[in-house]
């Protein structure tokens, strides 16, 4: 019995290392879900890279995701300030607004090694300006 499996051209991308920097990027989806436990919320953000901050199309195409869970929301902040949103206490804010939106953020990857492999690695943003 066969298994075919066929890859997207976004799956192909996914592993693919950028350069630190500072990129444009376009929000594709926000998605929320409830966590294993049933004790929180899971946000989901889907994004693509659309160039470099200095026009380098090198890493367009590039898929991103970003994970938020509502026991430390604190950690969105930074995200939605790249969206241009002025965070302020005890305001309400929809994260699903962020879709379509193109922004600017700073992506460096970062690793842990363990025995000498790499175990972990994730692509992290920091804020510049939308």
């Amino acid at each position: 019995m066969s298994t075919p499996i066929s890859f997207s051209s976004s799956d192909m991308l996914r592993d693919k290392l950028v350069d630190p920097g500072w990129y444009d990027v376009l929000i594709n989806d926000v998605t929320e879900a409830p966590s294993k436990d049933g004790g929180s919320t899971n946000y989901k953000v889907e994004a693509t890279v659309i160039r470099n901050g200095d026009g380098n199309e090198e890493f367009a195409g590039v898929p991103l995701q970003w994970y938020f869970n509502s026991k430390a929301i604190s950690f969105a902040i930074g995200f939605l300030a790249a969206l241009g949103v002025t965070v302020e206490p005890d305001k309400r804010y929809d994260l699903a607004q962020a879709k379509d939106s193109v922004s600017r953020f700073g992506l460096f990857e970062e690793s842990l090694m363990v025995d000498r492999r790499i175990r972990f690695s994730t692509v992290t943003s920091l804020l510049l300006f939308s």
